[in-house]
Order: C-alpha cells, then structure tokens, then sequence
C-alpha cells in the first residue's frame, strides 16, 4: 500500500473537521492512523491556511474543535432553516441574486443568464440605492419623473429607504435642496459618487416627510384630515390592503372608520374610489378628490364606443348588374 502525501493527510484532516466540530486529538490520531508529530504539523498547516481551530486543554486530554457555523469557504444552512429561507426569498422582488440564491439553496444549477441592458441597469440601480443609503455617499441616478414625463441625471443623499410593498426612498434634491420622495422602478440608472459631499437632512424632517405619505407620496400641499368609513363584510380586506401609511382604524357601526393625517390625497382617493358604494367619506378634502376620479371614470365610461362600418363595395364603372338582358 502507497504512502499517502501530506497534502493527502491535511485534507482528511480537514474533512475530520467538517463532518465532526469537536474531536479528541487521541481519537483523531487514531483515527487517520497518523504520529503525533504529524498531526501537529498538518494543524500548523490548516490554521496557517485560516481554519479557525480551538484547542481546550482537559488534563489529560486535549481537544480540537472548530466553529458550528464554520465551513470552508462557505456557511451552513440547516435543513429545516432551508424552507424559511426560501419562504422569506418568495417575497422579495425577482432579480438575478435572488433567483441565484432560490437555486442554491435547492441544490439546482444557476439559472441561464437572462440579462439585457435594461434588466442589467436596473439592478444596478437598486444596489447603488441601497449602498448610497447604508455608506452614507452621494447617488447619481437617471430617474423618470412620472407626473411630467421627463427623464434625467440627478444627484441626491437618500435619508430613509423601505422596500416594502415596493422600493421607495426619501432623498434631499441636490438640485433645489428639497426634500423629496422617490420611487425606486422610476430610477433607470444610478450609481454612487463618493467625491460629492453628502447632505444630510435634520431625522425630524425626514420622519415628517414618510408619516405625512400615502403609499411613498407626498404632494406638495398641505397635511389633511381624511376619515372614511368602510361597511362589513367589505372592511375585512380593506383593512388588510390599506396603502401604506399611518392610518388609524377604529370599529364602527356596520363597519370601520379609518383616519389619518396626510399630503398624500391622490393615491388615497383613487383608493376609496375603488370601493365603490362599500365607502363613505367624510371629510370635505377627501370628498373633493374621490369625487374628481369618480366623475373622470364616469365620462370616460359614457362615451360611445365607435364602431366600424362596413365599406359597400361599389360597382365599377360603365358595368351593369349581373343578369340576363331583354332580347
């Protein structure tokens, strides 16, 4: 039988160590039927390459040991953390690092690479956004306002980020120096500057600006009381689907009554316009806007719907109808 090399020895050393944390140095000598002085020359030679071995001393023992979260070159999931983690992925917005770790963690190959230019940039995008938030540095991005169609670089220091139930964040404009919501699907393009000087905006202000919006918006108006009242069986959902924001429900007769404080009157009224008769505001602003939408919908459901007439085809010229002449 072949000696076996020293390299051949540190790595069943190694695989000792990954299938059991915790050996006593007697048994594991025994184990891979090596001397002492071997052993202690391959331990010099894995901690020197970065395996964190511990060494308890228990007269007349010795034991080595390594972390029970260690692995080489990796971290290990416990079977049943596997399906938590899948569960939590499940929510989180499709990309390519998500779909990696999905296929991952259900031993699968990667996925095909699926990239264009656009998916590619707004990718970038949101990990731009997120390291400029977390390292406190300037975001240059290409951004699409909605309201005006437009489309261009600007520079801002994004204060607050939510991911939920889309990416959203609050930012100071470098441009007017204004603190202003933004909507992370708006961003086409973006990367960090780290020679622009960040500008941070007082935690009051940045709070104000996300308790006083409906679902990542603020307008420029001011804050408003808006209450409306939604009637059983209809108010089970509707509590559950609310936009996001500070909204207080109370129980009601038949129903509930839900209120808050708000610059954000749009998304809101084009929510309790969808509930149709299951809503009844009562607030004088509120009532406005819900009214606006309906009767937008109302006129644009009025209108006739054209439709196509029919050519009649037409004899041509100098030829009579088909049929038999007098003679």
């Amino acid at each position: 039988m072949g000696r076996r090399s020293q390299t051949q020895t540190v790595m069943e050393l190694l695989v000792q160590f990954v299938t059991n944390r915790t050996w006593k140095q007697a048994a594991l000598i025994k184990h891979l039927g090596i001397s002492p002085k071997t052993f202690r020359r391959c331990v010099r030679e894995l901690a020197d390459a970065g395996v964190p071995l511990e060494r308890d001393d228990e007269p007349p023992h010795v034991y080595w040991s390594v972390p029970k979260s260690w692995f080489p070159g990796a971290t290990v999931v416990k079977a049943e953390d596997v399906a938590v983690l899948l569960r939590l992925l499940g929510r989180v917005r499709r990309c390519r690092d998500r779909d990696r770790c999905v296929h991952l963690l259900m031993g699968r190959d990667a996925p095909p690479a699926r990239d264009t230019a656009d998916v590619e940039a707004a990718e970038r995008a949101v990990k731009a956004i997120e390291d400029a938030y977390e390292k406190k540095l300037v975001l240059q991005m290409h951004y699409s306002t909605a309201s005006r169609g437009e489309t261009a670089w600007r520079f801002v220091s994004i204060q607050h980020v939510t991911h939920e139930p889309v990416l959203r964040f609050v930012a100071v404009c470098h441009r007017d120096g204004a603190l202003k919501s933004f909507r992370g699907s708006y961003v086409l393009d973006a990367r960090t500057e780290p020679d622009a000087a960040f500008r941070a905006a007082p935690p009051e202000d940045v709070a104000r600006i996300v308790r006083e919006s409906v679902d990542g918006y603020r307008g420029p108006g001011d804050v408003v009381r808006c209450t409306f009242r939604v009637r059983d069986p209809e108010s089970r959902w509707v509590v559950d689907n609310l936009p996001p924001g500070p909204f207080q429900v109370r129980r009601a007769e038949s129903g509930v009554r839900i209120e808050i404080d708000t610059a954000g009157l749009p998304p809101l009224a084009r929510f309790v316009a969808g509930l149709g008769d299951a809503a009844v505001v009562e607030t004088p602003e509120l009532r406005k806007a819900v009214l606006a939408i309906a009767k937008g919908a109302l006129r644009t459901a009025s209108r006739p719907v054209l439709a196509k007439t029919r050519r009649r085809k037409t004899q041509p010229a100098g030829r009579e109808r088909s049929g038999r002449s007098g003679r």
